[in-house]
């Protein structure tokens, strides 16, 4: 991480800016050093080394590097050029870096091959309302405005506060100190009314109705994951989430806003208690957030508005129940953990 840390408030931009100086830099040193060869592209190769912003603490390292620092060592490399290729006989250099990189390209199963490098791309395709992975894109301008990072952002981040947060385990201390006060009012109470009939007090029987009191308003308890185990949760459910905007974006008539912290919410609690029409469940019970997320009463603590949440998800069963009723098949609008 400090490797990573050592360019020191430097931007994306300059990144990318200082990568393109290195990649030149590499071929002028090749087109200075290889004199002749056999007539055909190899993969020029080099690593970038770094301890600071000074020109004398980079170092970019080559098949002719003839004095190579001591510091220069795997810990302090930072980066790697890998997308150049040379031809030693006809001096001609070929940077590969996608599907428009100016070489020849054969496109089979989906995939374009240069015929150059020999490393294969992918591209993409658009489709004019939501994409497979849920970028919006409007062909009537050039504009792309992506919501898939901000829509797993914003649900990753309310996930993270419901689930694992320090407003979920004062919520937890704040249940706890309920119960326990609630029972201390419930033995005084009926402290006094043994006292008035003179009966002796019964500890086991206090304790006993403690027990069940506390069950009764904690039935569950609270405990924190490994930080490997949270990933997982983030990214199943963010995919999950992702899978029900776009159902609701392509097969209903859904309008309102799907990057609202509300909206995120009220897709969590349809997933917790499930929606079901027609006897099909459009979005199937999820048995861990019915036993992790907080209760709906909880929701201000964590800075959501009641009002707003309840809007949502009453916005949203009725685009399901509508699109239905128009005559979409409701298992085309199914999500599922497989999606």
């Amino acid at each position: 991480m400090s490797v990573l840390h050592s360019f020191l408030g430097s931007t994306e931009a300059q990144h990318a800016g200082m990568y393109e100086e290195q990649r030149k830099e590499l071929i002028e040193l090749w087109n200075s050093t290889e004199k002749g060869g056999p007539d055909e592209y190899r993969q020029l190769e080099a690593r970038i080394y770094r301890i600071g912003n000074q020109q004398s603490q980079r170092h970019l390292c080559t098949e002719f590097c003839l004095n190579h620092p001591v510091w220069a060592t795997e810990k302090n490399m930072v980066g790697s050029i890998m997308d150049v290729f040379v031809n030693s006989h006809t001096r001609d250099f070929h940077i590969c870096s996608g599907v428009h990189c100016g070489g020849e390209h054969v496109c089979s199963d989906g995939a374009s091959t240069c015929t150059i490098s020999g490393l294969q791309f992918t591209e993409q395709k658009w489709i004019n309302s939501f994409k497979l992975n849920h970028e919006y894109h409007r062909t009537s301008c050039s504009t792309v405005r992506v919501e898939t990072a901000l829509l797993k952002d914003i649900a990753k981040d309310l996930i993270e506060k419901f689930l694992f947060s320090k407003e979920r385990m004062q919520a937890e201390k704040k249940r706890l100190f309920d119960s326990r006060k609630e029972i201390q009012k419930e033995w005084l109470k009926e402290k006094r009314q043994m006292d008035r009939a003179g009966q002796r007090i019964n500890a086991i029987d206090f304790i006993t109705k403690s027990y069940y009191l506390k069950r009764k308003r904690i039935p569950k308890t609270y405990s924190m994951p490994p930080k490997e185990t949270q990933g997982i949760i983030f990214e199943f459910y963010t995919h999950k989430i992702c899978n029900i905007v776009m159902k609701l974006k392509t097969l209903t008539a859904f309008k309102g806003d799907t990057t609202s912290r509300p909206f995120i919410c009220a897709i969590l609690y349809i997933m917790r208690r499930g929606l079901t029409i027609n006897d099909i469940a459009i979005v199937p019970k999820d048995y861990y957030l019915h036993s992790s997320l907080p209760e709906c009463n909880q929701l201000d603590l964590f800075g959501v508005s009641k009002t707003h949440f309840t809007q949502n998800k009453t916005m949203i069963s009725t685009a399901l129940r509508d699109s239905i009723l128009n005559g979409t098949n409701p298992h085309r609008l199914l999500v599922t953990s497989l999606d």
